[in-house]
């Protein structure tokens, strides 16, 4: 009998009769979970449909009554759902509201309450439809968050203000709870008010209700201070504290919520503690703010490390210093601790306060002085030094070299046998940007995975249910996807590359890129398996780089050459590519390679340094030639033709010098060596003698405002930690960029990589500087950033801090007289590290430079002082 019910229905539904249907499902007491499922099918049909229609755009007669059909369907279906069923279902499964509120009018759900809270949770713009529910009786008023985030968005238009005034409950109750959310995305007051009109903010809703006074102003006062206090992220506290600042509170009002103000003062949003300082200063003024209340709020104030906060403080402790004299020394420890911002004008402005005064230099100020004095800007520290009687020179010459890290004794062993080869799966099942670990074990796959031991399918069970499980997830990481692809087709012995279980579209690039390469190798890998060709890796890494030798794979090759197996183009390429030396090849390696002549003999006679004819049309010859060419990357970049590079280009059938270089097409370019850290390292090893055009393709890539991009690449920055890399000019153009990067990741792995480089004298700071000063005319530059991030390089030791000095000295040299916004940062930089260093010479270029500077402000203030040390 049930399953005649979705038969009866079917025909009011295509009918379009709304009562018809309700009428028909009105007398179901219980819910049926075949007419269930029956209509969540036809909804997702119907939907399919619409999708369709969309699609070619058709604006016919068809469309209409499908809409009709479709939005009545999934009124059925919410009436005979229960709550659990509703709430595992996308929303575009609800009714639209017209005919929601027609289902909630006749059938009353007893769970709709809960559902209410759901729905909101899930799209605060649920809430029109919920609060109609509320006035009309059909739900109770949902206490849920997301209804007074909803209630934000739905209020805040052009008729705010009116619409408020006409909602006493609203102004009487709920107003007053979204001071205690601070919401999410687009869902909050600091979002709202940024994208909307003047008329219809909240902040100026709020303001003008509170003069008219509709809100009690002491209330909204408290409420504002409260909500500050909760230390929401800084964009939105920042609304709260724009309120605060717009209602305007008398001296008399900060009186009354001074306690709530000194907490402020602890915050950890630093607009909220600098509001808070500045509502100190007129308290301090008129006495109503004791120095010995005043002194711990400041100090925790200053934990904010900002120059507001500072500059703020300081201003205070004047005051303070004027009303109260009694008790400079507690006003002068905050000032003592205001040295810690690393900025001269707050470090000058501090030290002038605590040499004011009488209590300055007694020997408890000194103490602490001397404890501040490694965080004073040079300038300052020898004011600092004369004043407490400490030696400040320092040994200009490098304090220490780091460990040499050689390849040489870290050559990459083969694994020996079954069960070893099982324990590395495992590994890398967990831990795939191991790069090295993954090349060891396709060696080990080809070697020992054909002879499969007894209980293989006991022994192997845990790792197939474990691949299973990561193809069947959506895993961000080609490399682990891949690699479980091939083991799952290794294991069921049966290859799932090309069928529905291969994603490859999830990692599809508009160009070519090394994840086509990888996912080349491991396809064709994979059907070596499954044909039981007993085949080692001919590109097996012997060195962490992924370098192999000439000799070495030649005696790979030898070893093989009587097997009737083939070894796979594109793992012979990448064999190529990551030979790292041309030994001169025995007599007895020669003799055997012209014996069997194949093309890859042949070539291997080639890269040895023989005459022999060659196929110059193939995709090894081509991997050859670059490889011995060994061409620096700017020339195979600036050779390439335009036409190799086409967008339409997704195949692997590109040189891997074309490959890295195709990075450099687009507005930003492409992540040609991928996006993920294990694909990023694995292409970081296919051409250890030329890393150059992988800094190439790295620079290319690297956009230093897009930082939600950013945070996805700073792996790229890796290769250049290790200690037998030498730095070419792509490396500093990777470099320069990492430098300028407003992204922390990318900044901090430039700046540990210059700082190790110059210890291990492998940096040349011209070429830096040649670097910074050609991207400094490509792209707008924050010299901001370069100023912290250099003084951050310039504080490792007095050796750092001279070859940051030659650094700024050749870069503002190279400018000319077109001299960039901000300059003043490096001018500034640069008179600290002189007064440190005691190098006061100046080349006539820069002399030359400086004096025709006409600009006013710190790059005026700054020249002046450098020509003076002259």
């Amino acid at each position: 009998m049930e399953s005649n019910r979705m038969q009866d229905l079917l025909p009011l539904i295509e009918a379009g009769d709304q009562q018809a249907c309700f009428d028909f499902l009105t007398p179901l007491s219980v819910k049926h979970l075949l007419l269930v499922s029956e209509l969540k099918s036809l909804v997702e049909s119907l939907h399919r449909e619409r999708l369709q229609l969309a699609e070619v755009r058709r604006k016919d007669s068809t469309l209409a009554p499908l809409k009709v059909r479709f939005q009545l369907a999934k009124a059925c279906l919410f009436i005979v759902s229960n709550l659990s069923q509703q709430k595992t279902r996308p929303l575009w499964m609800i009714p639209e509201a017209q005919m929601l509120s027609c289902v909630v009018k006749q059938f009353q759900p007893s769970w709709i309450n809960e559902w209410a809270e759901w729905v909101l949770d899930k799209n605060p713009r649920y809430y029109a439809i919920i609060d109609d529910w509320v006035q009309m009786g059909y739900c109770q008023k949902p206490q849920c968050d997301s209804y007074y985030l909803g209630m934000i968005d739905h209020l805040g238009d052009e008729h705010l203000v009116e619409r408020l005034l006409s909602l006493p409950d609203v102004l009487a109750e709920d107003i007053w709870r979204i001071f205690e959310i601070e919401g999410y995305g687009e869902f909050s007051l600091a979002s709202h008010d940024k994208y909307c009109p003047v008329s219809a903010r909240w902040l100026n809703a709020l303001v003008s209700l509170s003069a008219q006074g509709a809100l009690p102003r002491e209330r909204l006062l408290s409420c504002t201070l409260k909500a500050l206090r909760k230390d929401y992220s800084p964009f939105r506290a920042g609304w709260y504290g724009r309120l605060l600042q717009q209602l305007n509170p008398t001296e008399t009002e900060l009186i009354r919520h001074l306690p709530e103000l000194i907490c402020l003062a602890n915050s950890q949003v630093s607009t909220s503690v600098a509001l808070a300082v500045r509502y100190f200063l007129p308290m301090v003024k008129s006495g109503h703010l004791s120095t010995e209340k005043l002194v711990e709020p400041l100090k925790s104030a200053l934990n904010a490390h900002t120059k507001t906060v500072f500059s703020g403080v300081l201003r205070v402790l004047k005051a303070a210093a004027k009303v109260s004299p009694e008790n400079n020394s507690l006003l002068l420890e905050v000032a003592v601790k205001a040295l810690s911002l690393e900025a001269s004008d707050i470090q000058t402005t501090a030290l002038d306060f605590i040499e004011s005064y009488e209590e300055g230099h007694s020997s408890e100020i000194k103490m602490l002085l001397s404890s501040y004095q490694p965080l004073l800007m040079p300038s300052i520290q020898q004011r600092v030094s004369q004043w407490i009687e400490v030696d400040s020179s320092k040994d200009i010459e490098p304090t220490f070299i780091f460990e040499q890290d050689l390849n040489a004794v870290n050559r990459i062993k083969r694994i020996q046998d079954f069960d070893e080869l099982l324990t590395s799966i495992s590994y890398l099942f967990e831990l795939s940007d191991d790069v090295i670990e993954l090349e060891r074990t396709l060696d080990g796959l080809g070697r020992l995975a054909t002879n499969k031991p007894e209980g293989f399918e006991f022994m192997t069970a845990a790792l197939r249910k474990r691949a299973y499980r990561l193809v069947r997830q959506k895993v961000a990481d080609p490399v682990r996807f891949f690699f479980a692809l091939m083991l799952l087709s290794y294991f069921d012995n049966k290859n799932y590359f090309g069928s529905e279980l291969d994603r490859k579209d999830l990692y599809q690039q508009p160009h070519a890129s090394f994840i086509d390469v990888f996912y080349q190798r491991l396809c064709g890998l994979t059907q070596q398996l499954l044909d039981e060709q007993k085949l080692p890796s001919l590109s097996l890494p012997e060195l962490p780089s992924g370098a192999v030798h000439l000799d070495t794979l030649v005696e790979r090759w030898l070893s093989v050459m009587e097997s009737e197996a083939n070894f796979l183009e594109v793992e012979q390429r990448l064999a190529i590519y990551r030979i790292e030396s041309f030994e001169k090849l025995s007599d007895k390696q020669i003799k055997q390679l012209q014996r069997r002549g194949d093309e890859f003999s042949n070539i291997l006679l080639f890269l040895g340094g023989m005459d022999v004819q060659l196929n110059k049309e193939g995709p090894l010859f081509a991997a050859a030639s670059e490889q011995k060419l060994k061409a620096e990357s700017n020339d195979i970049l600036v050779g390439l033709a335009p036409s190799m590079l086409s967008q339409e280009n997704t195949e692997a059938s590109l040189s891997f010098a074309q490959l890295f270089a195709s990075a450099n097409t687009g507005s930003y370019g492409h992540h040609v060596c991928g996006l993920h850290k294990s694909i990023v390292r694995w292409a970081a090893t296919v051409w250890p003698a030329n890393m150059e055009l992988y800094y190439a393709a790295a620079a290319a890539i690297v956009d230093v405002e897009r930082t939600e991009i950013q945070r996805q690449t700073p792996h790229y920055y890796e290769p250049l930690f290790d200690s037998n890399v030498k730095l070419g000019p792509m490396a500093m153009r990777l470099l320069a960029k990492g430098l300028s990067a407003a992204d922390f990741e990318h900044k901090g792995m430039a700046i540990e990589v210059v700082i190790r480089a110059l210890a291990e004298d492998r940096l040349d700071v011209s070429m830096l500087a040649e670097a910074m000063s050609k991207l400094l005319k490509d792209i707008p530059i924050k010299l901001l950033r370069w100023r912290k991030n250099l003084t951050e390089i310039a504080t490792t030791s007095a050796y750092h801090a001279a070859q940051v000095l030659t650094l700024l000295k050749q870069l503002l040299s190279e400018q000319g007289t077109c001299l960039p916004k901000g300059i003043g940062e490096l001018l500034e930089l640069m008179y600290e590290l002189k007064i440190a260093s005691g190098d006061f010479d100046l080349e006539p270029q820069l002399e030359t430079l400086l004096k025709g500077l006409q600009r006013g402000g710190k790059e005026r203030n700054y020249s002046q002082k450098i020509l003076t040390l002259h």
